[in-house]
């Protein structure tokens, strides 16, 4: 359960076009649960998850991910797990 204030605080900051970037300890999954529920995420955006620990592979889902972005509508999210970062 969020805190109280949470999510209206978040509205505000969107409204006046201020990005927001979210850092959490939680698993993977329970972020991007989070990411939805305060609404950083809407439900119709895609979520790339970046994960590796090698430039090659990391280099190579930057290039996917710019592609998927440059195609996404809705725009898109990315999210990044501990050992990725």
């Amino acid at each position: 359960r969020l805190q109280p204030d949470v999510q209206r605080s978040l509205e505000e900051l969107r409204n006046a076009d201020i990005k927001v970037w979210m850092l959490t300890g939680d698993k993977v999954e329970t972020g991007i649960c989070i990411a939805r529920s305060t609404r950083l995420v809407d439900r119709s955006q895609r979520i790339f998850h970046l994960s590796g620990t090698t430039h090659t592979d990391l280099s190579n889902q930057f290039d996917l991910f710019s592609n998927s972005a440059y195609e996404a509508a809705q725009g898109i999210a990315m999210v990044l797990d501990g050992s990725t970062l």
